[in-house]
């Protein structure tokens, strides 16, 4: 018996060392590259997805014919309510289109006050920044009720996509609506809202 105990004993022994002196396995590239959980997410999210998604939407436009002055895609998750998650991405759609106009509105603006206030003069009354701002704001306001949602599409992950866009005709009937703006004003605008948002889209595809 004692001479089976010192034969265990020296067994234990020999496959602790055995154990200690191996080489642990090391993890291969594809294992290291291999994506986690949490980034396969970000890496599914837009697989498969159209052309307006992931890249510049008017240049998708361009290729089915359209030729809206402005788009923007928007995106909302988390919920299986379809319909509520389709009205809130078109809403964020709408958002981001807000951002891109305002800005070009808020130039018209400023190069109008300056035509009327004698150029360098412009800027001395406070309030010539505050008609710039609330006027662009009530254009935009105004303006984006002529929006459409044109295309939707639902990624791997259960984000939806919606695409909205805003022609020039429906922009310019909206403007020419605003029967609160001085008529001046309202004229200088679609005199130069053409090509201020051409330069817009340029600026936004070279992003």
């Amino acid at each position: 018996m004692r001479h089976l105990k010192i034969s265990l004993l020296s067994a234990a022994v020999l496959l602790a060392f055995t154990a200690c002196g191996s080489t642990p396995e090391q993890p291969t590239r594809a294992d290291l590259s291999a994506p986690t959980p949490m980034n396969a997410h970000i890496v599914n999210a837009l697989e498969g997805a159209p052309e307006w998604v992931v890249s510049d939407c008017k240049i998708y436009l361009g290729k089915i014919g359209r030729k809206e002055m402005l788009c923007a895609a928007g995106a909302v998750g988390g919920s299986r309510n379809i319909a509520l998650m389709k009205q809130n991405s078109a809403q964020r759609a709408r958002v981001e289109l807000a951002n891109m106009m305002q800005s070009r509105i808020k130039g018209m603006m400023r190069d109008y006050q300056r035509s009327v206030t004698g150029g360098e003069n412009f800027g001395t009354a406070a309030d010539d920044e505050q008609l710039v701002e609330s006027t662009s704001k009530s254009i935009v306001d105004t303006t984006l009720s002529g929006t459409e949602s044109i295309a939707s599409w639902a990624s791997p992950t259960g984000e939806l996509w919606t695409l909205v866009v805003l022609d020039t005709d429906s922009f310019l009937k909206a403007l020419s609506n605003m029967k609160q703006l001085d008529a001046r004003i309202v004229e200088h605008v679609k005199a130069n809202a053409e090509e201020s948002f051409a330069k817009l889209d340029e600026e936004t595809s070279a992003q």
